[in-house]
C-alpha cells in the first residue's frame, strides 16, 4: 500500500508539471470559471503566531465542517471527496502561505476550494514569536518587518488573482475573533453557505483531538486550547514588553513608511481600528467601518 500511495503522488506531481508547462490547459476549465456556492475545502492562509490554529479549531467546530490533520493540502481534498457533499474540510498549515504552494492548490482545484486569510497585529505576533522556539525561519529581529510585509503582499496579490477568476477568499483579524467570537463565527458560517441557528454558536469549542492533548501530535501548541474558549487576553501584549531591546525591535516598523501604511490600513494603529468591508477583493469577516457584528 505505501508503494501504491507513493506512485499515486508521483503521478499527481507529473500531472501538475504538465499543467504548468501547458498553462492554456487549465484556465478554460469550468472549475476555474464557475463561482461555486460552497467549497469542498477551505485553506486557512496565515503566518505563524497569528491565531490561525485557534481559527481552525474554533471556527471549524461545527457538525457541517471537518478539520484536516496536519498533512498535505491534497490529503484535505481527499477527505472532502471521501465525505461527499456532506462536510466542508478546514485545512490549516502556515506553509500554505507560499507563492508556489498557492499556485499548486489553485491549479489543482480552482474555485472548488476557498481561502481564508488570518492576520494579527504584527507587534503581538512578534512578541509571541519571541517566546517560542517554533517557526525558526521567521525572523525575531528588525528583519521581521520586511518578512511580514512580503507575506501580506503575497496574500493580497493572491486574493486579487482569485477574485479576478471568480474565486472566494475571506479575511479574518485575530482581534475581531477574540473580542467578538460569535459574530465572526456567524459570518464565517454564512460565508460558507451554512446557516447557524440562534444559540448554536458560542465562544467555546470542543473539537480537540486526543493526539494534541497527549502531545502525540506536536504540530499544534497545546496551550492554545487549554481553556477551549476564545479570549482576548493576548491582544495588545506588545504594550506590556519591558525589555528595551525587544521593544526596539517591536517598534522598528515606524521606520518603514510602507509597513506603517499597511498597518494603518489593516487597523493596527495605537489601538485596533475597524477596516473597510471590501479589502483587496477579500470578504472581511467581522466588525468593519459602518457595521458592528452581533456579539
Amino acid at each position: 500500500i505505501p508503494i501504491i500511495k507513493f506512485k499515486i503522488r508521483i503521478a499527481e506531481d507529473v500531472l501538475y508539471a504538465v499543467k504548468r508547462v501547458l498553462p492554456a490547459y487549465w484556465p478554460g476549465r469550468a472549475k476555474y470559471r464557475v463561482r461555486f456556492s460552497r467549497p469542498k475545502v477551505v485553506y486557512i492562509l496565515a503566518m505563524p503566531r497569528t491565531g490561525s490554529t485557534l481559527a481552525k479549531r474554533y471556527l471549524g467546530d461545527h457538525n457541517a465542517l471537518l478539520i484536516a490533520p496536519n498533512q498535505t493540502y491534497r490529503h484535505s481534498w481527499r477527505m472532502a471527496v471521501k465525505s461527499g457533499s456532506e462536510c466542508i474540510v478546514i485545512d490549516k498549515r502556515t506553509n500554505n502561505l507560499d507563492r508556489e504552494k498557492l499556485k499548486r492548490i489553485y491549479v489543482d482545484y480552482g474555485n472548488q476550494v476557498w481561502f481564508a486569510g488570518v492576520i494579527r497585529d504584527p507587534r503581538d505576533q512578534l512578541v509571541s514569536l519571541m517566546e517560542t522556539d517554533r517557526h525558526e525561519k521567521v525572523p525575531r529581529t528588525e528583519e521581521f518587518w520586511p518578512y511580514w510585509l512580503e507575506k501580506c503582499q503575497l496574500l493580497f496579490d493572491f486574493a486579487k488573482e482569485c477574485a479576478d477568476r471568480g474565486g472566494n477568499i475571506s479575511l479574518i483579524r485575530y482581534e475581531d475573533m477574540a473580542t467578538n467570537p460569535n459574530g465572526v463565527k456567524y459570518d464565517f458560517l454564512r460565508w460558507l453557505g451554512i446557516e447557524a441557528r440562534a444559540g448554536e454558536v458560542s465562544s467555546e469549542y470542543s473539537n480537540i483531538v486526543d493526539e494534541i492533548a497527549t502531545c502525540q501530535d506536536n504540530s499544534e501548541d497545546w496551550k492554545t486550547h487549554r481553556n477551549r474558549k476564545v479570549h482576548k487576553n493576548s491582544i495588545g501584549r506588545w504594550r506590556r514588553v519591558r525589555n528595551p531591546v525587544a521593544m526596539r525591535v517591536i517598534t522598528h516598523y515606524r521606520k518603514s513608511t510602507r509597513v506603517a501604511a499597511l498597518m494603518e490600513r489593516l487597523g493596527y494603529e495605537e489601538d485596533v481600528k475597524p477596516v473597510a468591508r471590501d479589502f483587496e477583493g477579500m470578504t472581511f469577516l467581522g466588525p468593519y467601518d459602518g457595521d458592528s457584528a452581533d456579539s
